[in-house]
């Protein structure tokens, strides 16, 4: 048995056949531990050829851990990193051997557009869980405004040179820290300006259903939240996830 330092985020699949259908496995946490690993002589075979691997394969609590590069490649996979999300992504190569999907990393200065999924890991003092987010639906001036005065009669008009922005918001928990609820509501989104700038909270009531409430691990809560920006703001965003210096999290447009 030997013992090797390494991250709680493992860059291999389980399995073989998960990485025939394209899978992969997110651990919530990125710490360093000390972890026993057993190596005795793993042999890949595909199609009955031996893949021979820039890593040897190991086994760890009983799960053969393997690299997923040499195999994903030797099974006509492309594997991509992506370093702001922390994902693995794999995905399927023409018969030319070109990959066939184009990865795009998003960051604050390059938010996902609506329709945009992202994956975001947060590990903080309150929370450990892995959550898929994405903003679905975006209105904006007079539609917003509609939505928003007939969910509640004593919400009031956005002030002079503002405007309210209305989203729908989807987010999938994929997996949570010893089994716990995950509150998520508004205020686990952050907005700002397309200069950077943070915006305040639009203290309106939204339409139902209402972006809060609890999800278990592979739940999924839909609703709508609102934000107060400028109306020249072309490009305004949000961001979920991000810890308390401002780094990380996942960036969303809100504007269409």
């Amino acid at each position: 048995m030997k013992y090797h330092r390494i991250k709680d985020m493992v860059f291999g699949a389980l399995i073989a056949s998960i990485l025939l259908c394209s899978g992969t496995s997110v651990f919530a946490k990125v710490t360093n531990m000390n972890i026993p690993v057993g190596y005795s002589n793993i042999k890949i075979v595909i199609n009955g050829k031996q893949l021979n691997t820039s890593k040897e394969p190991f086994v760890y609590e009983g799960t053969t851990y393997l690299p997923v590069r040499d195999v994903a490649e030797a099974v006509g996979k492309q594997v991509t990193w992506d370093g702001n999300t922390k994902t693995v992504i794999l995905s399927d190569k023409d018969s030319t051997g070109t990959e066939t999907s184009t990865v795009v990393s998003y960051s604050r200065n390059n938010p996902a557009p609506v329709g945009t999924a992202q994956t975001c890991v947060v590990d903080n003092y309150l929370n450990s869980y892995t959550a898929e987010i994405k903003v679905t639906e975006s209105y904006s001036g007079s539609k917003a405004w509609s939505k928003i005065k007939e969910a509640n009669m004593f919400n009031e008009s956005a002030p002079d040179g503002k405007e309210y922005i209305l989203v729908k918001i989807e987010a999938t928990i994929t997996s949570v820290e010893d089994d716990k609820a995950v509150n998520l509501s508004t205020y686990n989104f952050t907005p700002f300006s397309g200069t950077n700038t943070e915006y305040g909270s639009a203290l309106v009531i939204t339409p139902d259903p209402q972006f809060t409430g609890s999800v278990y691990e592979g739940g999924t809560l839909k609703g709508y939240a609102a934000f107060l920006v400028d109306k020249d703001d072309e490009n305004p965003k949000i961001v979920f996830g991000e810890n308390y210096d401002g780094t990380g999290g996942v960036w969303f447009s809100i504007r269409e």
